[in-house]
């Protein structure tokens, strides 16, 4: 038995404004709200407006009791207990959900049905019944028998790999790697179209300003739906970022004070990181 308490009911408990305060927004906010449909996807049939329970327009939901068994009488009894025990306490449940019990007998009969996946079924005059599925299906014999062991071969091997990978990577890195990363870089050069820019030279994109302003849009969007006025928080990933490899070249006629006035060339590898770093 699990049970599972609202923000609208830790309020009913007599938990102070003060505690509540350190939870999640998500957590006080609850699901129905507008700003959370959008951003959970509850949108069309799914809009919060239409569930049978838990909605902006039905009452609210203070707390949820899940009750398991492993047959309906078992759990008919159970939730007869539970009925009893509320009703001392003095409350009544305003909804009550039955829990499909899964059997020997389901397991056999969906069994049957993925069966019928991949061999479907035909009627007595040889024709299709409409009842077929394709054999890619998830739930498929197929997939049990040739898609998941590849999966988890694929898997094992991965991670084999990971646990062997100081044996040869040494080597790989110095030997093999330099090479292998020239061709891949050349054969993406050579499907290129060469726009003939200068030196540190920028071209804008067809569109670009539209681009900026549909990113600006879009983060005041989710900044407003997700953070309360005066509180909005910066956030950052640090796997967004670039590398660029090229040649850093002095160039003459620098002033003779600049520690790099004379000319050379140097390989250089140059991390674009987010404005709040510094590369």
């Amino acid at each position: 038995m699990h049970v599972a308490l609202t923000a609208s009911g830790l309020r009913q408990l007599g938990l102070p404004d003060s505690v509540m305060a350190g939870f999640p927004a998500e957590f006080i906010e609850g699901m129905a709200k507008a700003n959370r449909s959008r951003f959970l996807g509850d949108v069309g049939e799914s809009d919060s407006r239409s569930w049978a329970w838990g909605g902006p327009q039905g009452p609210p939901i203070d707390g949820l009791i899940l009750a398991y068994a492993t047959t309906p009488d078992v759990l008919a009894q159970r939730q007869s207990v539970l009925q009893q025990r509320l009703a001392e306490l003095g409350i009544r449940p305003r909804l009550r959900l039955g829990l499909h019990v899964r059997t020997r007998q389901g397991r056999r009969a969906r069994a049957a049905q993925r069966a019928d996946r991949v061999f479907p079924r035909l009627a007595p005059n040889g024709k299709p019944t409409g009842q077929e599925r394709s054999l890619a299906d998830p739930e498929g014999l197929l997939t049990f028998l040739v898609f998941r062991p590849l999966s988890d071969l694929f898997l094992w091997l991965w991670r084999l790999e990971r646990r062997t990978e100081f044996l040869y990577r040494p080597r790989f890195d110095k030997w093999l790697r330099p090479p292998l990363f020239a061709w891949a870089q050349a054969l993406q050069n050579s499907r290129r179209q060469g726009d003939h820019l200068g030196l540190a030279q920028e071209q804008l994109l067809p569109g670009e300003e539209q681009y900026i302003r549909a990113t600006i849009d879009e983060i005041a969007k989710f900044t407003r739906e997700n953070w309360l006025p005066g509180g909005a928080q910066r956030f950052g990933n640090t796997k967004t970022f670039g590398v660029l490899r090229g040649d850093f070249s002095v160039l003459p006629g620098l002033p003779a004070n600049c520690a790099s006035s004379r000319t050379r060339t140097n390989t250089a590898q140059i991390m674009i990181s987010p404005p709040a770093t510094t590369p």
